[in-house]
């Protein structure tokens, strides 16, 4: 699905006939599980369901929930190594 839309923008003392363009693509995206994704602070979870995960980065490792807002995730795409140590 994509949006569109053009509009005159209204600004004081600048030009009226501005346009602004916004291009939006909504893909669907079917998770398969399990999967890595990273949060908007840079934390790297794994998702085992949707919106259950547990968190493998930092002082939150091992932090289980099946509460997450996945939408707020994206795919974590690079290489994590898991130790013990």
């Amino acid at each position: 699905m994509s949006s569109f839309f053009s509009l005159p923008l209204l600004i004081p003392n600048k030009r009226s006939d501005m346009k602004a363009e916004v291009k939006e693509k909504y893909q669907k995206v079917n998770t398969k599980y399990p999967c890595l994704k990273k949060s908007g602070a840079g934390l790297v979870f794994l998702f085992i369901a949707k919106n259950t995960a547990m968190c493998l980065s930092d002082s939150n490792i091992g932090e289980y929930r099946d509460t997450w807002n996945e939408s707020a995730f994206v795919n974590f795409n690079d290489t994590i190594t898991l130790s013990n140590d």
